[in-house]
């Protein structure tokens, strides 16, 4: 008999031994009698996405993790609360959270619970102008929407859009000769102040600015200006160039240099 209890202590000491080692959050019964594996803890990942150089931005994690460009990617415990923020940074501004974040106002902070592996991809975008210029060469301002070109490089000048035969003094000579018109639109959520167009920056001979409704102006928001741009030398065989100056209250661009440079009529510029 004392054999026999011996016997059934050690299977006890044994089995209790097996039972105990086995951690108590490795495993759960699901409803189907199944058992399934839980993870004690889960991964974040960020990624930076948008328009060229989107790696600028920056983003970071609460607990402190996540610290990216670095360190893109981390561990959380099981049920950790995360808070992820990000810093617009060399020029970069941050648009949107996705993936598991989205949804989120860009105005706020991401918070994710961690019940689950986290993708989250952050959007940046280079600092855009509160002002978009285009400009419509030849005097076609009519054909705005079909003829306008947006200024990115230069404003070109065809010389042979002046002509010289029905040029004479005056307001007529301006008129045969108005090569551009420059259309301001302000695009930013905000009223633009548009100081002295071509003030600090003059465009000298044989370019001259006329009929000028932007200088010295508040331009609500998404509410047009425009000025032409004239050419009054087309008999010169020389191509000129020169820059001119668009101030504004844009904190960002205060100040927008514009090239203007006169063309031959295959010159496609930009």
């Amino acid at each position: 008999m004392y054999k026999q209890k011996l016997n059934l202590a050690i299977v006890f000491i044994l089995f209790s031994a097996l039972v105990f080692a086995i951690p108590a959050t490795a495993y759960d019964e699901g409803s189907s009698g199944s058992t399934t594996t839980i993870n004690s803890f889960f991964t974040v990942t960020v990624r930076k996405e948008g328009a060229p150089p989107a790696g600028f931005g920056y983003i970071w994690s609460v607990p402190n993790a996540i610290s990216c460009p670095g360190t893109c990617s981390a561990e959380f415990n099981s049920g950790t609360v995360v808070e992820l923020f990000v810093k617009s940074t060399h020029e970069m501004d941050f648009s949107s959270w996705g993936g598991d974040c989205d949804g989120t106002d860009r105005s706020h902070w991401c918070t994710l619970t961690m019940d689950s592996d986290k993708d989250v991809p952050v959007r940046f975008y280079p600092r855009a102008r509160w002002l978009k210029a285009v400009y419509v060469p030849d005097d076609n301002f009519g054909d705005a929407p079909l003829s306008a070109k947006s200024v990115k490089g230069d404003i070109l000048i065809h010389r042979l859009s002046c002509d010289a035969n029905k040029r004479d003094d005056g307001a007529s000579e301006r008129a045969s000769c108005m090569d551009a018109t420059v259309v301001l639109t302000n695009t930013s959520t905000r009223s633009v102040d548009i100081g002295l167009i071509a003030g600090a920056d003059p465009l000298d001979a044989p370019f001259e600015i006329f009929d000028d409704t932007c200088s010295d102006t508040t331009l609500p928001h998404y509410q047009e200006c425009s000025f032409n741009i004239i050419y009054t030398d087309p008999d010169s065989t020389v191509l000129s160039e020169d820059t001119f100056d668009i101030p504004s209250s844009d904190p960002d661009f205060p100040t927008w240099t514009v090239t203007v440079r006169e063309a031959e009529e295959d010159d496609s510029g930009n």
